[in-house]
């Protein structure tokens, strides 16, 4: 398994709470995410060892109504990974399900972010899409906020 392109170096953000450093990593430059969560997105992981936070950054470019749908897997190791669970209450009863994200696209190009606490040294995104053409594009770069 392969670990992600550093973009550009880092980059100090100034914020009303101070200085805030963000490492950029490629995820995805501009590939067809398939309609496989088995497909493009699992091959590539980050470093978050120390990091507060994760903003991923993503750009969609489609010729056709399709969406993009998403989730986040996290690793001490680089190599195994673990996948997100989201906890329902109903009656006293704790349901868990794997997490995943959804976003409809309406527009031939575009972009939104998705902001997440780090929650171990290794994280990886995993993406697919749902209809659409094999020429749609996404393109994914993970911003890392270290203190």
């Amino acid at each position: 398994m392969a670990i992600a392109t550093q973009a550009a170096g880092a980059v100090t953000y100034d914020t009303s709470h101070g200085q805030k450093n963000w490492t950029p990593w490629t995820l995805l430059a501009a590939v067809d995410p398939t309609t496989s969560y088995a497909a493009a997105g699992t091959s590539s992981h980050f470093k978050t060892a120390g990091a507060d936070s994760i903003t991923l950054l993503f750009t969609r470019a489609h010729s056709s109504a399709t969406s993009i749908e998403w989730y986040v897997e996290w690793s001490l190791d680089g190599t195994t990974f673990f996948r997100t669970v989201t906890k329902t209450v109903s009656g006293g009863t704790v349901t868990n399900a794997f997490s995943e994200d959804t976003i409809t696209a309406g527009a031939t190009i575009l972009r939104w972010t998705d902001s997440f606490p780090a929650q171990a040294p290794y994280c990886r995104v995993v993406c697919k899409r749902t209809g659409g053409a094999a020429g749609d594009t996404v393109a994914i770069v993970a911003l890392v906020c270290n203190p």
